[in-house]
């Protein structure tokens, strides 16, 4: 759905969708697998749900900011398509905080070895 809705708001732009390089994502990727390597088996999985609240933060601002633009530039049709994909992020993340909340609830129970 979030590929669909931007490449829909590029056509409503007349602007071509081109893929490029996320730095910021790739820096998060990479953090998650130092972090794999090094943290605790009864901690990952806390710690892999801190790394996916990290993403979809990263990714809510993102929209955040095209919306700002979107709204600046008065092109109504992409502001829809662009709140859509912040309220799917909006609802992933409270998931993803949920399970954290969880996992850790889980983790603070659990008998030490």
């Amino acid at each position: 759905m979030h590929v669909a809705n931007l490449e829909q708001a590029f056509s409503a732009l007349a602007e071509e969708a081109a893929g490029h390089t996320c730095y910021g994502m790739d820096g998060m990727k990479k953090e998650a697998q130092d972090m794999i390597e090094k943290i605790a088996p009864e901690l990952l999985d806390g710690a892999l749900a801190a790394g996916a609240t990290h993403v979809e933060h990263y990714e809510i601002a993102t929209y955040e900011g095209l919306l700002r633009h979107a709204e600046t530039m008065g092109v109504e049709d992409v502001v829809a398509l662009l709140q859509e994909n912040l309220e799917q992020e909006q609802q992933t993340l409270a998931k993803v905080e949920s399970a954290a909340a969880r996992l850790a609830q889980r983790a603070a129970t659990s008998p030490r070895i």
